[in-house]
């Protein structure tokens, strides 16, 4: 008699990988940093710093130092050059984020949705030796020629070939709603001061929704 095996499909994770496994914004601040010394503006505050680490940059260049659109610009272009080169390597891991990862791929299928460009994605978490983790990477793309945050999410979801299985993780609420839009269950965490990921109450909010 022929054994009948049962499959049973595993669940499938997308982590934000700025807002919730790695913290990029060391490298993003620098790069600001580094542009407007090169064109010779003002050193920023702290406060004034942290809207660089967004992919708003050009916006947000306008905005800060009072520039025009063709300014902001040649600063962007002096932002992505220190960024790409140098900048992305300059990041951390949210404290508790490797433990988390380490213990979730254990049941579940793990991918990344990024703000950066999908190239620049790979080439930290390779950097860090965990690309082999995930699954899949989905970020902006050069030849696309929509790269808002619903088009990268919905994009990577179509490419995962499911929507059921999908729990999204994530700490910015923009993400989060963006994740509702398409229909997918999402656990928004709420980071502490120090940053910390509590890897219990990811794994129970992961229980409730099986």
């Amino acid at each position: 008699m022929a054994r009948i095996f049962k499959v049973v499909k595993r669940m499938k994770l997308i982590l934000s990988l700025e807002k919730f496994l790695i913290d990029c914004s060391m490298g993003m601040k620098k790069a600001a940093q580094i542009a407007g010394s090169v064109m010779d503006y003002k050193p920023l505050d702290e406060i004034n710093l942290e809207k660089f680490c967004s992919p708003s940059i050009i916006k947000s260049a306008m905005e800060v130092y009072n520039i025009k659109e063709i300014e902001a610009k040649v600063f962007f272009k002096w932002y992505g050059d220190y960024f790409n080169r140098i900048g992305k390597y300059e990041n951390e891991y949210y404290k508790g984020a490797l433990e988390l990862l380490n213990d979730l791929k254990k049941d579940y299928d793990i991918s990344v949705f990024t703000e950066l460009y999908s190239l620049q994605a790979r080439q930290i978490l390779r950097k860090k030796d965990i690309l082999k983790d995930f699954e899949l990477v989905g970020g902006k793309e050069k030849d696309r020629e929509n790269n808002e945050k619903y088009h990268i999410l919905e994009t990577l979801v179509k490419n995962l070939k499911t929507k059921d299985e999908i729990v999204f993780i994530s700490s910015d609420m923009e993400d989060i709603k963006v994740a509702s839009e398409l229909l997918l269950n999402n656990i928004y965490y709420d980071f502490s001061e120090n940053k910390e990921i509590n890897v219990d109450f990811i794994r129970d909010k992961l229980e409730q929704i099986k």
